[in-house]
């Protein structure tokens, strides 16, 4: 997931903008943002203990690793899609000023959350 988001950015170059940017859209992109994040950080604690907690009690449980892979995935998904939004940004007219944070958060939300088993 990194690798696209390495990708995304790449594409900034490769594919200018000739739009002309709206600062009420930046704003409303923003907010879906951190909304992400929120819910990114909510859903790690809520959904990705309770199979960590199951994982260590009982290890062999294919079931609890299971829901522990799918819910470790949504949670990088959640990250990668800030960085999608600093793609649309840019798409919409953005500098690449504007738009370099929501990549960094990105990335850096895949990098802070690794898959880790208890």
């Amino acid at each position: 997931m990194l690798v696209s988001i390495v990708l995304y950015f790449a594409s900034l170059r490769m594919f200018p903008s000739s739009q002309s940017p709206n600062p009420l859209i930046f704003r409303l992109i923003t907010l879906c943002a951190f909304a992400t994040l929120g819910m990114l950080v909510l859903l790690r604690k809520v959904l990705v203990a309770n199979p960590s907690e199951a994982l260590r009690s009982r290890p062999d449980d294919s079931a609890a690793l299971a829901k522990w892979k799918s819910r470790q995935l949504i949670t990088w998904a959640l990250g990668e899609s800030i960085a999608i939004y600093g793609l649309l940004l840019h798409f919409l007219g953005f500098s690449t000023v504007q738009v370099v944070p929501f990549f960094l958060a990105g990335a850096l939300l895949i990098v802070i959350f690794p898959p880790s088993l208890p």
